[in-house]
């Protein structure tokens, strides 16, 4: 594949002999979506600005004691969608689709979490028994929202018509959501439940055998990260989020992952960077479980 024309950083600026695409193990994919956005405006800013901050990360991850990109992180063109937001969903969808028909291990870099719903679909096709591990602050259960069932406060309701959903660290939902949280193919965990005593082996038990993963940024508290489109009080803190991804990297095949809703803050670098290295860390996850560093 070419090199990347629009970011000008490889992700983690990681040295050429680790990114060609076709000896890379991952991908990078970002997605600058922003159509249904409802407060902070930015949000298709993010991939740039997390890629752009990974370069500063020390490829060493201490906690797996491996150089992850090792195994290879080729960086993707930025995708390039249409404002309707089902018609970028069928985009999405296309595109995360090659990159699984190429057998590789994809992560996608939003953009609202609408991008979720064409990653998962893609995903559906080649796993049909996969589950979500929904990581957000919000419920996102609504049938529809500002005129369009494919609005980010959508997604989850989206995604549970396809495969079970499980969603953890919830802490705002309406009051016609509630009825659809716990039931059908939708579990809630919520974040005040989860703040004293996180089981997270009652999370993964939970999940299908094959998961995909995505990580709304909201799901952190704004302590950790106030960089996101909507930001919710009492969210779950980075210990927290990677004791979850390393129980199910550890016991479950995640089959693929996105990260969104970062929405940069002019003059901090925090969110950003604390997106960049979780990232990072997930890859990273994923690889150990697959025995890609033996």
């Amino acid at each position: 594949m070419d090199e990347n024309p629009y970011i000008p950083y490889n992700f983690g600026a990681i040295p050429k002999q680790h990114t060609s695409y076709e000896d890379a193990k991952a991908v990078v994919l970002p997605i600058p979506l922003e159509s249904t956005a409802t407060y902070r405006a930015g949000i298709r800013g993010a991939p740039e600005a997390i890629i752009m901050a990974s370069s500063h990360m020390e490829l060493y991850d201490e906690e797996l004691g491996v150089t992850v990109c090792t195994i290879g992180i080729h960086t993707a063109p930025e995708l390039a969608l249409q404002s309707d937001p089902e018609k970028a969903t069928d985009s999405i969808e296309e595109a995360v689709k090659k990159y699984l028909d190429d057998e590789k291990l994809v992560s996608v870099v939003g953009g609202e979490h609408t991008v979720t719903v064409g990653s998962v679909r893609a995903v559906h096709e080649g796993y049909p028994d996969v589950s979500v591990l929904y990581l957000d602050a919000h419920a996102d259960l609504r049938d529809s929202y500002s005129g369009t069932p494919f609005s980010h406060a959508c997604v989850a309701r989206r995604v549970a018509e396809m495969c079970p959903v499980v969603q953890v660290g919830i802490r705002s939902l309406s009051e016609g959501e509630v009825a659809v949280t716990n039931n059908g193919n939708v579990t809630t965990l919520f974040a005040r439940d989860l703040r004293d005593c996180l089981d997270v082996q009652s999370i993964v038990e939970k999940l299908s055998p094959t998961v995909y993963v995505t990580i709304d940024m909201d799901v952190f508290d704004p302590s950790v990260v106030p960089g996101v489109g909507t930001p919710e009080p009492g969210g779950l803190d980075w210990y927290q989020i990677n004791a979850i991804l390393r129980a199910t990297c550890e016991s479950r095949r995640v089959c693929g992952f996105d990260l969104v809703e970062l929405c940069p803050v002019p003059g901090s670098v925090v969110s950003e960077f604390t997106s960049a290295r979780l990232i990072y860390r997930m890859i990273g996850l994923i690889a150990k479980s697959r025995g890609w560093f033996d």
